[in-house]
């Protein structure tokens, strides 16, 4: 009879013998992964941490904030909409990885600086997110300080090195974070003329003449718009989250997790531009109807596809050699006291931050009411598509064409109530995304323009887009209501400082109105400009004060010298 005491850890290469399917992690216990000496003490640890209630709460409420910020994206951003699945696909990997057997167990000594400092510092962030919720900088600073949080309560509370726990789960919520809108949009256009360019050489090859300009397609008497959705970001984005969680469920070994990656992407654009052929090929045989009809299910079917591809991929890669150690079982940490400490300090920043910005005003009008030409020369008011409608997420929109002479305007006017996600959608649909996206190319962005309405000052952005041989001619404003009750010499320029500026004059959910000035058949920069001065301020009249009383380019007089240098510029040029 054997009477040595049972080891207390097992070979440091211990690989399980069972073969792991999808659901395994979670469906059997933690212990029957570990061999029978360790499985006492592993036991012991286990159910320690599952019936603790307290260190859920402390690892993961602070998410819970950051996935409802990033919500406001997933819900009005197509290339985001996958991000829905992340709260619950990233919850499944952390518990997956613990029900692995691959805990050190070690009790680490909580440091009581380094989490009152990163509590204060996400308070911060939240108080300056609330007013700038559209900022993109806001929500990589939400990721970045409750990653930092989340690796130092996992290293206390399971041990040193146990943050390699959350490198799954954090890869996936990083996938859910949006771009900076300048990469996003450099990405997106990129995309789009590549698979155009490649589509119409694909068309040529089978004899069907083919012409890509910018990001459309030209056909013997229709034309092919490839969108954002045709340019595979929508399917990569996509593609790299189920990249990252099946090579982390799978538990495959690092070098071969980007490898998992960089197939998808591969994947993905080869299916993605079989299917914009076959769609070109559709409209040039059947019509666009038949391309209508079938541009959704293609999408789904490039999607399916390549998922198909990974999950075969992922099941025949090699998984890690799991080093499982078995120390000293965690004992009393998180207490409840942390736990409830922990739900006090979020509750405290939802409040705090509620209460100050409740004492600002929220309230908004239409700033700029539209005095729309009825009597003009071919006038014509629209609404935008449905499809556009629904991407708008506007509360009003419209659009009125006319002629001046042998000159056609348009004015787009889009209205967007107060509310949490209007910044967002407002900011998203810009003329550099929006106006390229319909096969525009953009030639060039002057100095902003300040146009006088009834004796206030309103700023323009001046674009100059190229649509075959014709240049069109943009002026942009976006009226923000959270600017207009800004104290007197706060900055409106959305610079870092005016931003903080703007928090603290708690201002948030403010409403927005964009307003859009299209001229064709100009010949000139200053001709179109001229005209834009003299002509624009009859459609326009100023219903309330307007957020460039202190603009934040510079003064009001160095604007207006700025209007006369641009004209003068431009006059020069033409």
């Amino acid at each position: 009879m054997n009477t040595n005491p049972p080891p207390t850890s097992v070979p440091s290469r211990y690989v399980p013998t069972t073969k792991r399917f999808f659901l395994t992690p979670l469906l059997r216990r933690p212990d029957t992964l570990i061999p029978s000496p360790a499985r006492d003490s592993q036991r012991y640890h286990a159910t320690r941490i599952t019936n603790e209630w307290s260190w859920p709460v402390v690892l993961g409420t602070p998410w819970i904030l950051v996935w409802w910020h990033l919500s406001a994206y997933w819900g009005i951003d197509p290339k985001y909409e996958f991000g829905w699945t992340v709260p619950l696909l990233s919850s499944y990997l952390f518990v997956a990885n613990l029900r692995r057997g691959s805990l050190e167990g070690g009790r680490g000594s909580l440091p009581w600086a380094r989490m009152l400092l990163l509590g204060i510092g996400f308070t911060a962030i939240w108080w300056l997110r609330e007013a700038n919720p559209e900022w993109s900088v806001m929500s990589l600073c939400l990721f970045s300080i409750t990653t930092a949080y989340s690796v130092l309560g996992v290293n206390c509370l399971f041990g040193a090195g146990s943050w390699t726990l959350l490198l799954g789960p954090l890869a996936l919520n990083l996938c859910a974070v949006p771009w900076p809108e300048r990469l996003d949009v450099l990405a997106t256009q990129g995309a789009m003329r590549l698979v155009a360019a490649v589509t119409g050489e694909l068309m040529m090859l089978i004899g069907i003449p083919a012409l890509a300009s910018a990001n459309v397609v030209l056909l013997p008497g229709a034309a092919v718009g490839i969108d954002d959705a045709c340019s595979g970001v929508r399917s990569i984005q996509a593609v790299t989250m189920a990249a990252l969680f099946l090579g982390s469920l799978r538990d495959l070994r690092w070098a071969y997790r980007p490898l998992l990656v960089v197939v998808g992407w591969l994947v993905t654009l080869s299916f993605n531009l079989v299917r914009c052929g076959l769609m070109v090929f559709i409209a040039a045989r059947a019509g666009p109807a038949a391309f209508a009809a079938w541009h959704d299910p293609a999408g789904w079917t490039i999607f399916g596809g390549a998922l198909l591809t990974l999950v075969v991929l992922s099941g025949r890669l090699p998984r890690r050699d799991r080093a499982v150690e078995c120390k000293s079982p965690v004992r009393g940490w998180p207490s409840t006291a942390l736990g409830v400490a922990c739900i006090g300090w979020i509750l405290g920043t939802l409040l705090l931050t509620g209460f100050w910005y409740r004492a600002g005003k929220d309230g908004w009008q239409e700033p700029i009411r539209v005095k729309w030409p009825m009597t003009a020369a071919g006038f014509v008011r629209t609404t935008p598509p449905a499809e556009a409608e629904r991407v708008l997420h506007a509360n009003t929109a419209m659009i009125g064409t006319w002629r001046v002479q042998d000159k056609t305007w348009s004015l787009f006017l889009a209205n967007w109530q107060p509310g949490r996600t209007s910044p967002q959608s407002a900011r998203l649909h810009r003329p550099e995304t929006c106006f390229q996206a319909s096969g525009s190319v953009l030639e060039a962005e002057f100095t902003p323009l300040i146009l006088t309405v009834d004796s206030s000052p309103v700023p323009f952005r001046v674009y100059r887009f190229r649509r075959g041989s014709e240049p069109l001619y943009l002026y942009y404003h976006l009226e923000d209501g959270a600017n207009a009750d800004l104290t007197p010499g706060y900055l409106q320029d959305y610079s870092p400082l005016s931003r903080v500026q703007r928090a603290i004059a708690r201002t948030r959910n403010a409403g927005q109105q964009v307003l859009e000035f299209m001229l064709a058949g100009y010949p000139s920069d200053s001709a179109a400009m001229s005209a834009f001065l003299t002509l624009a301020p009859n459609c326009l009249e100023v219903h309330l004060k307007l957020s460039v009383k202190n603009p934040g380019i510079i003064e009001r007089q160095r604007l207006e010298e700025l209007q006369g240098r641009e004209l003068s510029r431009t006059g020069s040029n033409g």
